[in-house]
């Protein structure tokens, strides 16, 4: 329905050691964070993917940790997007779909992160790779190449019902394309200005006012929308993450966000 799109917001990973005393109470065991972080976010983006297809019983943990509601984002691993061509890579490609698709209902969607070395000029070997994409997992594209900005690729994706990622990203364009029925968001800022993860130290205040108006904008074409803050972003995921739910109208549970609010106060 139009204005009702499910947003889910959540971040690029949970397990930060960083996290502990903000985020985690400080004895929070390691294979209890993703419960502990299930209770505030009802979506992950996993990382660990990207370096590796996980084992089926880490897959079982995951689905067991976490509630019904609860959805995964995970980055499809980079033996198939980095490390030689998309189409060298299929049949690792098809083994990481079979292993994620352990996750059942709780597989929101996967991502597929091409490298700032893929360019336009392999276009057309994206498009044969996203024809052989299986049907019944939702996939999003994240371009980190200029070229790749353009109604050929958008298009493209629309023709395979793939989403377009919408990135805030140091260096890139933020391009407003929705080319699936879901939209799919990273923010990610620049990896060179936050080494520690433990509170916001950028204040993203006018920036999540102007991603308010694109949500709501966004919430008029798609049914759902998946959301991810990374640490990078302005220091703390945790917090960003729920100051832009409260922002959207979403229920925000966790105390961080308040503590985190004050330590906003006298950023530039």
């Amino acid at each position: 329905m139009a204005g009702q799109a499910h947003v889910h917001i959540g971040c690029c990973g949970w397990h930060y050691d960083d996290w502990r005393g903000p985020f985690y109470e400080n004895d929070t065991d390691p294979d209890q964070e993703l419960g502990s972080y299930a209770i505030t976010f009802d979506t992950v983006e996993i990382d660990s993917t990207f370096y590796g297809i996980p084992l089926a019983t880490t897959v079982h943990q995951w689905y067991q940790r976490t509630p019904a509601r609860f959805r995964f984002a995970a980055k499809v691993p980079r033996s198939v997007t980095h490390e030689g061509s998309l189409a060298e890579g299929v049949r690792e490609f098809r083994a990481f779909c079979t292993v994620m698709r352990g996750l059942g209902q709780k597989l929101g969607v996967l991502l597929i992160q091409l490298p700032p070395s893929f360019t336009v000029q392999s276009a057309g070997v994206l498009d044969d790779f996203l024809d052989q994409l299986p049907t019944d997992i939702r996939f999003a594209v994240e371009v980190r190449h200029r070229s790749l900005f353009t109604g050929e690729v958008y298009d493209m994706l629309r023709h395979h019902r793939v989403a377009w990622v919408i990135s805030d990203i140091t260096g890139l364009p933020i391009a407003e394309e929705v080319t699936a029925d879901f939209s799919y968001i990273r923010w990610m800022g620049n990896r060179d200005d936050v080494r520690v993860f433990d509170r916001e130290t950028i204040n993203r205040s006018a920036e999540l006012v102007a991603w308010r108006e694109r949500i709501i904008a966004l919430r008029e074409q798609v049914s759902e929308i998946f959301g991810y803050f990374n640490n990078h972003y302005s220091g703390h995921a945790p917090a960003t993450a729920q100051r832009f739910k409260e922002m959207i109208g979403l229920p925000t549970t966790r105390r961080t966000l308040w503590r985190q609010a004050s330590l906003l106060d006298g950023l530039p």
